[in-house]
């Protein structure tokens, strides 16, 4: 065989597939689009019809509309769209800073209605205020960054300057045996408001997360937030400033699937807090839920998608209506037969005059001949238990403005003459003195060095407050 034959025959193969792989990328490329559009339809009450694909030979495009809320049927100028170029594998060149071998890039921007278009592109320019690029392997796993750009410099009527420094996040999404695993992280350094009546200021939002999508849908799930510091001052008319200041806010939430069962804790913290002068913090606030139906979950998850639903599909209101009704019946029935528990655990905040704490725990006694039309039989298998303490000098002064305002209020009803303040603040401070001695009677509280606590105790229909039965008229 002549070699000028070997040669032609591999560029022709090399052409084919050049030309083939693209068409076949696209092809694949188009049925995740369709599988996506699908889910959200379902999920987030996206109309497929609001969803539009073209594909072509070696890029194909695509267009989902969003409505701002209430407005769709209204006013459809107000749609926000997501704008994708679907450039086709094999090798993608020219998309990012390097060839990228995948089954397709997929490019995504906002495109906004025209008043918010134009205002944008006076900070942003020709550039998107927000750009998604995401490489999607032939695996179906992806990779996602996402990015917007800076601005410094003045609104556009000149009142105010912004210092907006961009955001910047990366999502990987790989599929194993075991089901898809999503891990995420967005930082966004910060974000400055200046005028002559005052500022705003954030400083380093960061949002991460790991999760696994386990065979029912749910996720099992790890994600954090946390904010550096936020600080709003505004100057008064008079000279009297506000201020609000917060430093170290930090959350969290574990989602864990276990034996068809769920259990939720959620745990925030913040570390400072300034507000009208008085400093606050630290404040604590732990809860966690347990033993949650895993099929409980996905049927309130359905529950949600039909209420998204029925504000598209306003004709089927009545129908939907319906089946929300026996499905939050059903959805009631499956978590309370598995004894669900609520707890929270710590919650507290450190205020000028000392720290506020308290912690609950709700338990519910389930089986499988669970009654949900007997309220009273419900109602019998709770248990709860709950402890609240305050700083006694927090609450005589709550206490004591309670009784100042009542007292100001009652004269100016009866159009009495207000008495002086000595007058009227020694009176406040007597009726707060003998509202508590009430209730310390009564042992609705009780004083433990320098802290009123009160515990609460309700099992079968009874309650106890700090250890004395309350029955209807102690109640």
């Amino acid at each position: 065989m002549k070699l000028s034959m070997v040669v032609g025959g591999v560029m022709l193969a090399a052409v084919a597939a050049g030309l083939g792989g693209p068409y076949w990328a696209g092809i694949h490329a188009e049925k995740n689009y369709d599988e996506i559009i699908h889910e959200a339809a379902q999920n987030y009450g996206i109309d497929p019809k609001d969803a539009v694909y073209h594909r072509g030979w070696f890029t194909s495009s695509s267009r989902i509309k969003f409505y701002i809320p209430g407005a769709k049927g209204k006013n459809k100028s107000r749609a926000i769209s997501l704008v994708s170029e679907i450039h086709h594998g094999p090798v993608v060149f020219g998309v990012l800073d390097h060839p990228v071998f995948a089954a397709s890039v997929v490019v995504t921007t906002l495109s906004l209605p025209h008043d918010l278009d134009a205002t944008l592109h006076y900070y942003f320019g020709d550039r998107p205020p927000l750009r998604m690029t995401t490489s999607v392997g032939f695996d179906g796993s992806s990779k996602t960054h996402i990015s917007s750009p800076v601005y410094m410099g003045p609104t556009q009527d000149g009142k105010l300057t912004i210092n907006w420094k961009g955001a910047d996040g990366d999502s990987t999404s790989t599929v194993t045996s075991q089901g898809e695993n999503v891990t995420s992280h967005i930082k966004v350094p910060g974000f400055l408001v200046k005028g002559q009546g005052g500022e705003l200021e954030i400083k380093s939002i960061e949002l991460s997360g790991h999760g696994r999508r386990v065979q029912s849908g749910i996720f099992e799930s790890h994600t954090t937030a946390s904010l550096a510091k936020f600080n709003l001052n505004i100057s008064g008319p008079k000279g009297g400033d506000t201020q609000l200041s917060l430093s170290g806010l930090s959350m969290s939430d574990d989602l864990v699937p276990k034996a068809h069962m769920l259990s939720l804790k959620v745990g925030t913290q913040l570390d400072g807090l300034v507000l009208v002068g008085q400093n606050f913090g630290p404040a604590h606030y732990d809860m966690e839920l347990r033993n949650i139906s895993e099929k409980g979950a996905v049927e309130y998850i359905k529950m949600i998608r039909d209420m998204r639903n029925m504000q598209l599909n306003r004709g089927r209101r009545n129908e939907i209506m319906a089946r929300l009704g026996s499905q939050g019946m059903a959805l009631a029935d499956e978590i309370l037969k598995r004894s669900p528990q609520f707890e929270i655990s710590r919650a507290s905040l450190v205020t000028p005059q000392g720290e506020i704490a308290g912690r609950l725990l709700v338990t519910f006694d389930g089986d499988d001949e669970i009654n949900m039309k007997n309220p009273v039989i419900l109602i019998n298998r709770v248990h709860a238990e709950a402890n609240v303490e305050v700083p006694e000098m927090l609450f005589k002064t709550v206490l004591a403005g309670i009784a100042r305002r009542q007292l100001t209020t009652s004269l100016k009803a009866k159009g009495q003459e207000m008495p002086d303040e000595t007058t009227l603040t020694t009176t406040a401070m007597s009726v707060m003195e003998q509202e508590i001695q009430s209730m310390e009677d009564n042992g609705f509280i009780v004083n433990q060095g320098g802290h009123y606590t009160t515990t609460l105790l309700y099992d079968k229909g009874l309650l106890t407050v700090n250890g004395r039965p309350m029955g209807s008229q102690g109640l």
